[in-house]
């Protein structure tokens, strides 16, 4: 008599409505297959319709199987836990073959049975791991982890298990994010003891796979404290393999980071360059509308300007009495109005060492003080020098011809001067009254 449970992996321990869901789901797989395998598809098909009217009922069970009973009762009392280990690899192998075919649900049911089953003299890693990866692919993750754990109970020097403990703890961690950094820290240890087990056993390609998980792990989640040993270990475990993908993701983050870097440097070069001739052009449309060519020192590859107009009026001191070497006015065209001058601009003035000469008058004979100036105004020597007349001398002030400044001390006192029509008046101005000022300078060519 067929002994339906053994040749269609069913527990005996199972319900009959359990045993009748078994059976309609082989049908179906079966029929499925018999495109692909005509003859053993009929053979357990065939076998099928036997066990469902044996399994219709209770009752037809019960009579099925005190009749299988009978059917075995004249042989000898067999050895129930070699009869018991013997289910146990059918029902291991039938497991491993569906989940080799990516049958996940068939591979459960038959790891259930299977584990029913199981020796009395002790546990079978083989079986545990079997069960991980079956849950693993049905995403039952504490289930696929609480198998695993049994196998490295099992076989702790196993490096391998270790690796695949930190897949299954880390799917298990994404589905709950409570203790995301306590789940890091443990995921870290997993694959720290991977390594450790791994370098014992001289296995490298699993250290290296560890490592890959490893490096990966802390440059995404403890970067700002492990960066660098994340790196060395990538690169570490690529030194092994060039293909593991977490070591490879740690290198090609950091070179496109790197890359990035280099790009936004070259735009910003680029733009500092375009700032720059923007803002030298900007100068040279100043010099060219604004500002007035005196004359030129080939030997030292200078030229002095002066403003064409008049910027504002200012005192050339106040309150009390000054020279050009202490006056207010200096103070302001070498500090306020030098700082506002265009970049490249100021890159080019020329600090020069002015001479202050007496003109004879109420001061000593021996002159003002010379000064080094960066911005300055004309003496009355160069006001004369450099202009060829009264006419070319005339400056405006919002529209209108103006008085402007002189930095000689005037002959009865005050400060020298330029009138409105273009005549330099030596005999000087009060300090404190408002003319006008026409900055001069030199610039490099």
């Amino acid at each position: 008599m067929t002994d339906l449970y053994e040749e269609l992996y069913l527990s005996r321990s199972s319900d009959t409505a359990d045993i009748q869901r078994i059976l309609a789901k082989q049908r179906n797989d079966w029929t499925a297959r018999s495109v692909a395998m005509p003859d053993e598809a009929a053979r357990v098909l065939a076998l099928i319709d036997e066990a469902e009217r044996a399994f219709a009922t209770d009752g037809s069970r019960t009579a099925y199987d005190e009749e299988l009973a009978r059917s075995k009762a004249p042989d000898a009392q067999p050895d129930q836990d070699a009869a018991r280990r013997e289910s146990y690899e059918r029902f291991y192998d039938a497991a491993s073959e569906y989940f080799g075919n990516k049958e996940y649900d068939l591979a459960e049911t038959a790891v259930s049975n299977a584990l029913k089953n199981a020796p009395a003299d002790g546990a079978d890693h083989r079986l545990c791991v079997l069960a991980s990866g079956t849950y693993f692919e049905l995403g039952k993750y504490a289930q696929s982890l609480d198998y695993l754990n049994q196998a490295i109970v099992l076989e702790p020097g196993n490096a391998e298990l270790y690796v695949r403990k930190y897949e299954i703890a880390s799917r298990l961690g994404q589905q709950d994010a409570k203790d995301r950094r306590g789940m890091a820290d443990q995921l870290v240890n997993t694959l720290r003891l991977a390594i450790k087990k791994a370098e014992a056993s001289a296995d490298r390609q699993t250290a290296a796979e560890a490592e890959s998980h490893l490096a990966k792990l802390l440059f995404t989640r403890m970067r700002d404290s492990s960066e660098a040993e994340a790196v060395r270990i990538a690169q570490d475990a690529l030194s092994v393999d060039a293909d593991l993908e977490g070591a490879r993701h740690v290198i090609d983050i950091l070179d496109c980071e790197r890359r990035a870097r280099e790009e936004e440097e070259r735009r910003r070069r680029e733009e500092e360059q375009r700032r720059r001739r923007e803002e030298e052009a900007r100068a040279r449309k100043e010099f060219e509308d604004g500002w007035r060519l005196l004359v030129r020192d080939s030997e030292n590859n200078c030229a002095l300007y002066i403003k064409k107009d008049i910027i504002e009026e200012r005192p050339y001191q106040q309150p009390g009495d000054s020279t050009w070497e202490d006056c207010t006015l200096r103070k302001w065209l070498n500090n306020e109005y030098y700082n506002s001058l265009p970049a490249y601009f100021k890159s080019r003035i020329v600090e020069v060492i002015n001479q202050n000469p007496s003109h004879l008058g109420w001061r000593s004979a021996s002159g003002d003080n010379s000064t080094r100036d960066k911005v300055f105004l004309l003496s009355i020597d160069e006001a004369e020098r450099y202009f060829g007349s009264n006419s070319d001398r005339v400056a405006s002030y919002k529209g209108v011809n103006h008085w402007w400044w002189l930095r000689s001390s005037g002959n009865m006192g005050g400060a020298a001067s330029v009138w409105s029509d273009g005549g330099v008046n030596h005999t000087g101005i009060a300090l404190f009254w408002m003319l006008g000022v026409r900055p001069a300078l030199w610039l490099n060519l």
